[in-house]
């Protein structure tokens, strides 16, 4: 007889998967969701299980603090014109991640590290396809591409390692059709990444230099195959354009970096929510654009990123020039997080490929993508990477990142709780904790 799961699992779940669905709110559809909304009378308790995650209270507390001191920027905005509107909606909009964090940190506690992406995926594939006539002609490479992976990841991870394989392979077969070159990246490093750990004796230490290694040499590799004509026609005329235009295919393909640091050193306090760039601002960044042979009369410049506000297309310089100094400390702690579970991620020959294409994904949204798009699934990833802290007792009561795939859907989420920790003892007598796998 099939075991029944628990009302609150039941609603913990519909709440994960209406989360990303910002298209079914009544009102805001930018930034609020039906999961956002249901989930307001359990962020009192889901606030409180912050203490159980290493750096928990620390995330917490940061982003508290750029929520307070966001706004001073309007006190002094220099003579920049402020869209009260548009500030404001930045503001809820972190929030929000705020909201998201914390109950999908709760969720996985409660129904299984595994069930609360597979939900969560779902939710924004839903998303991507409720909102198709007002997207990109390109849906995979601006929404599917993501949720698909990590969906076809978490199905693949109840069979052997070699099905998880296949997947990243399969997209990244499929980013190659659909012109999305870093996504194949993503996908490549994650598996080399993952043979590279469970093969190796090295210490974490030697393993993350090579992991690093693999990213350069998946970088100069996937540069030549584009230059080659590997990766298709339109990839080959895209990576030549951007490395006669600046050197580089990241140098070429994210001009935006040169802007951030121009701005940064003008005004490193940032300039704010809604906060309208002065025609010196906009100098500024042009300058520095030029610099790397980019056309300033285009649209891309004047419409994007210095039109409606300062957008950067880097979540790091997104959340510096929005929130200021405040909201650069909680961009690094967020790579500080990210870092912090990659060390732990190689410290354990059996970490799932799904956790390094998670960190890979994470690093490159925080450095180089928009936050407006790409906040919610660094968010997501966050949630899944963040380690548990030790108890009172000093011993660990769940996984503190995802480890091993050996549980399924319906273990996690009946008798997580009940088996999260067994405690051996060595030969020399000393307590030993031994990690029953959620992931």
């Amino acid at each position: 007889m099939a075991l029944a799961i628990p009302a609150e699992r039941w609603l913990l779940g519909i709440v994960v998967m209406l989360l990303p669905l910002r298209e079914l709110s009544p009102v805001l559809r930018s930034v609020l969701s039906p999961g956002v909304i249901l989930s307001a009378p359990l962020l009192v308790v889901a606030v409180s299980r912050l203490g159980r995650y290493k750096y928990g209270w620390m995330l917490g507390i940061t982003y508290l603090a750029v929520l307070v001191t966001a706004p001073l920027l309007w006190i002094t905005p220099g003579g920049r014109e402020i869209q009260w509107g548009y500030g404001w909606l930045a503001i809820l909009t972190l929030f929000v991640s705020f909201v998201h964090l914390v109950v999908l940190l709760w969720a996985r506690d409660r129904i299984g590290t595994r069930l609360t992406l597979a939900l969560y995926a779902i939710g924004m594939i839903c998303q991507v396809i409720l909102t198709l006539d007002h997207t990109n002609d390109n849906a995979w490479k601006f929404g599917l591409a993501v949720p698909i992976t990590l969906l076809g990841l978490v199905i693949a991870s109840r069979g052997r390692p070699f099905w998880s394989v296949l997947v990243l392979l399969a997209v990244a077969y499929v980013s190659i059709l659909c012109g999305f070159r870093s996504f194949v990246a993503f996908a490549i490093v994650a598996v080399i990444g993952w043979v590279w750990n469970a093969r190796s004796n090295l210490r974490s230490g030697w393993k993350l230099v090579g992991f690093a290694a693999v990213g350069v040499l998946a970088y100069w590799a996937g540069t030549q195959a584009a230059l080659a004509g590997w990766l298709g026609e339109r990839n080959r005329i895209v990576t030549e354009q951007q490395i006669e235009a600046a050197g580089s295919v990241i140098a070429g393909g994210r001009v935006e970096s040169t802007a951030s640091f121009a701005l940064f050193a003008a005004r490193p306090i940032g300039i704010g929510p809604g906060v309208l760039p002065l025609p010196s601002d906009i100098a500024v960044g042009e300058t520095a654009l030029v610099g790397r042979g980019v056309n300033i009369d285009g649209q891309y410049v004047n419409d994007y990123l210095f039109g409606a506000g300062v957008k950067l297309h880097s979540i790091v310089a997104d959340l510096w020039v929005n929130y200021g100094l405040i909201g650069l400390a909680l961009a690094l702690l967020l790579a500080w997080i990210t870092i912090r579970a990659l060390v732990r991620a190689l410290s354990d020959r059996a970490t799932p490929i799904i956790t390094f294409f998670l960190i890979v994904v994470v690093l490159w949204d925080l450095a180089f993508s928009p936050i407006g798009t790409n906040l919610w699934e660094t968010i997501l990833a966050l949630a899944m990477l963040l380690p548990m802290s030790l108890t009172r007792n000093g011993i660990d009561e769940s996984v503190p990142a995802p480890n091993h795939m050996s549980a399924s859907f319906d273990e996690s989420a009946i008798n997580q709780h009940a088996t999260a920790t067994k405690v051996q003892f060595s030969v020399n007598s000393q307590p030993r904790v031994k990690l029953n796998a959620d992931y």
